[in-house]
Parts: C-alpha cells; sequence; structure tokens
C-alpha cells in the first residue's frame, strides 16, 4: 500500500467518529496494520529489491546485499556474509532457502516461500547436505500446510522424515513427525496424530529440547481437543505455557492459552474460557501474530455463544473471517462462517445462508480423496521404520495371534522376549549416552577452569566412579587436542587419532566404548559446549566471531546446527537471562 494512501485511509478513520462500537474495534485494528505497514515498507521493500538484483545475478555481491538487507531488518541473529569465495551452489542454496523462510515466517506469504524453496532444492541436492534438505522439505510442508493443501504437506512432510530418521538425531525426528501429527489432525484422522505426537513427545525429552517440548505440547492439546478429551488438552495446554513462560517467550505463552482456551471450551467452564483467551488476544495484538489472533477470536466467538452474548459473538467471528482471509487461513475462515450461520440464521437469514455457502465452498476444496491415499502411503512406510518395534500391538493382532497353532505361537513369545530385551537394552544405553555427555562437558568445564584432576576426583558422582582413570586422562587429552585445533579452525578425526599416536580405527573404538557416541557426535558436542561456553561468558564475541572460535568458517551453518541441537539460535541464548520479566 503506498504512503499516501495508508495516510489518507487512516484520516479517514479517525474523522468518522459516528461509527458503532463493531466499527470503532475494526477502526483500531485497520490502524494497526496501517502503522505495521507504514514501520515496514521500507525494510521489506529494500529486501525484496536484493531479492530482485539476485535473481539476475547469483554473485556473491548481490548474497551479501541480501543478507544485510535481512539484517537490517533484523530478521537473522548476526550479519551473514560470503567472505571468500564460495562455489554456486553453496550460495544459490543458501540465499533461496533464507528468502523461502522469511516469505513464510516474516511476511506469510506461503505460495511465494514454496516458490522459493523449490529454487534452493536443486541446488541442496547439488551440495548433498542432508540437514540442509531437511529443513527445505520441513519449510515446504509447512506452507502447504498453511495454505491447507494436506497432499503436498504430506509429501514433503514425509521426505523430510525420511532424512531425520537416517541421521538418527531424535530432536529432528521429533520436529518432523510433529509437522505429520499436524497434517493428520488437519486430515480429521486425530487417532493417527495422537500416535505421532506422543511418540514426538518422547524423542523431544530425550533430546533435552524445552522449547521443541513446548510446542509438542501444544500440538498434542489441540489433538486431545480434537478427541473430546478435554482434561487431557487442559493438561498438555497447560505445561506448553509453563515451559514457554520459562523461557521467557511470552508470544508463544499467548497461543498456549489459546490452546488452554479451546479445552475449557470443550469442558463448558466459558467464564475461565474467555478470561484466558481474551488475556492471549491481548499479547497477540501486541506482538503483531495475526494468524494466531484470527483463530483465537474464533475461539472466544465460540465461548461468546456458549454464554449467549450474540452480539460480541458475531462481532468476533467477522474479526476472525477478516484476519483469516488476510492469512489464507481457509480452515479457521470456515468455521468462523459456520459460527456466524448459526448466530444469524434466526435474526438474518439471509447473511447467514451467504456464510453457510462459504462454508460450504470452503470445505468442499480443502479435504481430497488423495490425502486419504498419501496419508496411508506414509503410514505404512512409518510403521516398517526401526521406531516400529516400540510401538504398541494391536489388540486384534493379538488375537490372531492366539489363533494360530502352538509352534507359531511359541515363536511369536520368542520374538517378542527377543523386541523386549532389545528396547531395554536400547532404553539404557541412551541414558549411558546422556550421562555421558553430562560427564564429557563437565570435563570440558573442568579444563577450561584449569582444575586439577586429583581435586575433581573428590566431586564424582557415582556414574563417575564407573570411569577409570585412563578414560578420564584419554577424555581429557582429546578434549584438549580439540580445543587446541578449534583455535586454530576445525578438526579432522584422522587430526586427533595421530596426536594419540592411534590409528583413526583404534581411536573411533576406544571413543565409542567410552562414551557410547560417534567420534564426528562426540566433536560435534565439543564444538557447541564451547559456544555455549563463550556465548555466556565472552559478551564482547559477535556470534560470527563465536562461531569460528567453534571451528565453523560458515556463521550460517553455526546458526544452524545451534538452532538444531539446542531449539534456539545463539543470540537468543546469550540473551535469555536478560529479558525483561513478564508485567
Amino acid at each position: 500500500m503506498p504512503c499516501a494512501q495508508i495516510f489518507v485511509t487512516l484520516r479517514f478513520i479517525i474523522l468518522d467518529r459516528k461509527s458503532d462500537p463493531h466499527a470503532i474495534a475494526m477502526r483500531n485494528i485497520h490502524i494497526i496494520f496501517a502503522i505495521l505497514t507504514v514501520l515496514t515498507l521500507h525494510a521489506t521493500q529494500r529486501v525484496e529489491e536484493c531479492i530482485a538484483r539476485f535473481e539476475q545475478y547469483n554473485s556473491v555481491e548481490n548474497a551479501n546485499m541480501f543478507f544485510r538487507a535481512l539484517d537490517e531488518e533484523h530478521y537473522t541473529d548476526s550479519l551473514i556474509i560470503f567472505s571468500k569465495p564460495v562455489h554456486h551452489d553453496t550460495i544459490c542454496s543458501n540465499v533461496w532457502y533464507w528468502v523461502a523462510d522469511y516469505y513464510c515466517n516474516a511476511k506469510q506469504s506461503y505460495r511465494r516461500s514454496i516458490e522459493y524453496a523449490q529454487k534452493a532444492l536443486p541446488y541442496m541436492q547439488q551440495v548433498k547436505n542432508e540437514e540442509w534438505l531437511s529443513d527445505c522439505y520441513a519449510l515446504m510442508s509447512v506452507s502447504y500446510f498453511y495454505l491447507s493443501d494436506w497432499d503436498n504437506a504430506a509429501k514433503y512432510g514425509k521426505l523430510c522424515y525420511e532424512i531425520d530418521v537416517r541421521s538418527n538425531d531424535m530432536d529432528r525426528i521429533s520436529s518432523s513427525l510433529n509437522t505429520l501429527a499436524c497434517i493428520y489432525q488437519s486430515a480429521k484422522q486425530p487417532e493417527t496424530a495422537e500416535k505421532y505426537i506422543l511418540k514426538a513427545i518422547e524423542y523431544a525429552k530425550q533430546a533435552d529440547n524445552p522449547q521443541r517440548l513446548a510446542v509438542l505440547n501444544g500440538t498434542a492439546s489441540e489433538i486431545y481437543h480434537s478427541m473430546g478429551c478435554d482434561i487431557r488438552a487442559l493438561k498438555h495446554a497447560q505445561d506448553a505455557y509453563d515451559i514457554e513462560i520459562s523461557l521467557h517467550r511470552y508470544e508463544k505463552a499467548a497461543i498456549r492459552q489459546a490452546q488452554a482456551g479451546s479445552a475449557l471450551i470443550g469442558l463448558k467452564r466459558h467464564k475461565e474460557a474467555y478470561a484466558t483467551l481474551r488475556c492471549a488476544i491481548d499479547t497477540l495484538k501486541a506482538h503483531g501474530n495475526f494468524r494466531s489472533l484470527a483463530i483465537t477470536y474464533r475461539k472466544i466467538a465460540d465461548t461468546e455463544a456458549a454464554l449467549n452474548d450474540t452480539s460480541a459473538a458475531i462481532r468476533h467471528y467477522q474479526n476472525a473471517v477478516d484476519f483469516c482471509q488476510k492469512v489464507g487461513d481457509l480452515y479457521n475462515e470456515a468455521q468462523a462462517h459456520a459460527g456466524l450461520y448459526a448466530m444469524l440464521r434466526k435474526s438474518k437469514p439471509a447473511d447467514a445462508m451467504e456464510h453457510i455457502d462459504r462454508y460450504n465452498e470452503i470445505k468442499d476444496s480443502l479435504y481430497k480423496v488423495g490425502i486419504s491415499i498419501a496419508l496411508a502411503d506414509f503410514d505404512a512406510q512409518y510403521n516398517n521404520t526401526k521406531l516400529k518395534e516400540q510401538l504398541q500391538q494391536k489388540d486384534d493382532e493379538l488375537i490372531i495371534v492366539k489363533k494360530e497353532n502352538s509352534k507359531i505361537l511359541i515363536i511369536t513369545i520368542v520374538v517378542i522376549c527377543l523386541l523386549i530385551i532389545l528396547i531395554t537394552v536400547r532404553i539404557i544405553t541412551r541414558r549411558y549416552r546422556i550421562k555421558q555427555i553430562a560427564k564429557l562437558r563437565e570435563e570440558y568445564e573442568r579444563i577450561i577452569n584449569g582444575e586439577k584432576a586429583e581435586q575433581h576426583t573428590e566431586e564424582k558422582t557415582e556414574h563417575d566412579k564407573g570411569m577409570s582413570e585412563a578414560d578420564t586422562m584419554f577424555l581429557d587429552n582429546v578434549i584438549s587436542i580439540i580445543n587446541a585445533h578449534l583455535d586454530k579452525g576445525d578438526v579432522s578425526i584422522d587430526t586427533i587419532a595421530s596426536e594419540l599416536n592411534l590409528s583413526a580405527f583404534q581411536f573411533r573404538k576406544r571413543i565409542m566404548l567410552i562414551t557410547g557416541l560417534r567420534p564426528q557426535e562426540f566433536v560435534q558436542n565439543i564444538k557447541m559446549t564451547r559456544a555455549c561456553y563463550l556465548l555466556d561468558n565472552r559478551s564482547d564475541l559477535p556470534v560470527n566471531e563465536v562461531s569460528q572460535l567453534c571451528g565453523y568458517n560458515d556463521a550460517a551453518n553455526f546458526i544452524r546446527s545451534f538452532k538444531r541441537i539446542y531449539g534456539i539460535t545463539p543470540q537468543q541464548y546469550r540473551s535469555r537471562n536478560t529479558l525483561p520479566p513478564d508485567n
């Protein structure tokens, strides 16, 4: 919208003093939109000009200009710059991915996000970086999901999941399962969605990622609400809210309040629901989160309808329709039209029919036959992965087993016992690995602080006493070697083994016996532990320099790796204790 038009609109809104209360409320909303448009117009034009320039010529200079524009808009934690000759595929994969991410998350322009993600894909395939591919597929799945295109959302969600399973990264797998749970939920298959979200929560707990756990609990709340299990829905929403508040993520906490409001509506605790949703709306307005605001307006209208406040319900249903149309949320727009039909069918039947016609039009466009095929295909593949041995067998399968002859029954019992043993061993191994990582971080802190081994020995835990003195000294040497080489740049497994007078094979074998980690995972943990130490203790170092001191030549890759492991960016980690309290 041109600036002149914005100010004309503002003048018209301010001068119109004879509006009814609904018009006054909508006037305030329009004012908010106009002010936000004025504030972001210049920055948006700058970013889009840089995108257009890069499309004309894929040069390092144009790429750096684009990242400077993102930095000016405070979209990235730190300035991403290509400071040396970079392969063309690497430049294009980075730029097009960030363009797609910008349109999805900053502009909520999901079709353009998909367009640029599809541009990034062939370059990422050439670079052969599976983590980048997974991130790109996840972005496309989310964008298609917001456009209510369940077929494509399931397609790219499945591709993302398949890559993450190969990585054996619990945090990434939990994220993929959350996306798929949302797709099943939207496709009216909550029982299947429940299976995936519970598995996702399990993996997020193992990965110790509170940010991810908050999101997953929010999804679980919505799934259980759709199943009519509102006590469980409320519990998950409250757990998610508590996590968000502890992390000072107040906008996200408002979303969890909206989810709690849905559960309270289901429990017919309408006054509590209204108060909760009212608080959520105020916070979402302050943060300009219009997509969540649209959903929350619909929910508070449902509450007002239950409390027989018809005029307020009609006003908020209309607000929900307006916001849904602005952000392209067809599903919630349809629900808002259904609410308007219920409110108007007696007093204004002609208007009510218009809303029910729009509801049916949207509903017909949302659900296709193809989605059942796509989801069934993925479900079959999911049940054939390593995760299958952790899923409960269905009752009808047990009945079939009982009807088999005695020989097959004995074989089945033996197989089940073996599976139980394998799962038990796997759980014990994972717990041991988590304790070893904690031990590794303690060793790192000890070396950084210059403590002697004898001093540290006095503070050993039960688990520490299980590690021999030789193993402790070996880990000390390995950590020291890694730190020494990170000061000069990156470090390879062969380099570490050579300095220990071991072959690469001998080093890999010993490090896995002591820690349960592959050498690459061990080095990655040291890098991330070092990054946390520097972010906590060296506030004078910008994120770019922290990435170099941790062995990353590419700051963008460092930020992506840090966020994948901890769920937040390095800058958010650094400022997590400096955020103001919630008033």
